[in-house]
């Protein structure tokens, strides 16, 4: 289950040991037709992406401000959470984002993973991963559930019907209203298409018979 940076970990993962996974479910993930960014000019005409990518030059270009943000007020967490979520989180839930974040010195991976999105070409290995994995989702026979809503900030639906033309074993399943923290906009419908694709995909045979004694 993969999102947003975490597609990017999850997808070369996969990439890099296929025998090891089963199936992926990912929303807001950076991968084709959009990522690796090739066209900055022509990315800020599409109107999901336009906010990523300021944000990624931001921290592509303002170290020290960045820096501050990110580690010494933790706006990952205090703003970004917010800012991209549709509805008003509550403090409950916000303190659970912050747990592990409390100490600034935790905060560095949260500052370098926005630094480690290429923009044209200035982050090789990144450029490098994304193509590794993106050729091997067009090409792996494993089930992708491709969770979006709208507005969405990094999916939207040109990339949903992109990857439905070209992956093998991909189902796509919109959950309503949200913007980027679509787990948190959508919690229930988000829940309700993970389980409904697991079961239908990944469940154990329907052939096998439950022997043992029931609880």
């Amino acid at each position: 289950m993969i999102h947003d940076w975490g597609s990017v970990l999850g997808l070369y993962y996969a990439s890099r040991f296929p025998e090891k996974v089963r199936g992926v479910a990912m929303m807001e993930t950076l991968c084709a037709p959009f990522y690796p960014i090739k066209n900055i000019e022509e990315s800020l005409k599409r109107k999901c992406k336009a906010g990523a990518i300021h944000h990624y030059q931001f921290y592509h270009q303002d170290y020290d401000v960045a820096w501050d943000l990110a580690v010494n007020q933790n706006s990952f967490v205090e703003q970004v959470m917010m800012l991209h979520t549709h509805r008003k989180m509550s403090q409950r839930e916000m303190n659970a984002y912050r747990d592990p974040f409390r100490k600034a010195s935790d905060r560095k991976p949260l500052f370098m993973w926005a630094r480690e999105v290429s923009l044209e070409g200035n982050r090789p290995f990144t450029d490098e991963a994304m193509i590794q994995y993106n050729k091997w989702l067009v090409e792996t026979d494993v089930p992708i559930l491709d969770i979006y809503g709208k507005p969405g900030e990094v999916t939207d639906e040109y990339d949903v019907r992109w990857r439905a033309e070209r992956c093998k074993n991909h189902e796509a399943a919109f959950v309503g209203v949200c913007l980027h923290f679509v787990q948190e906009d959508q919690p229930e419908a988000t829940g309700r298409a993970i389980a409904d694709w697991y079961r239908r995909n990944l469940a154990p045979s329907r052939n096998v018979w439950f022997d043992d004694v029931q609880p």
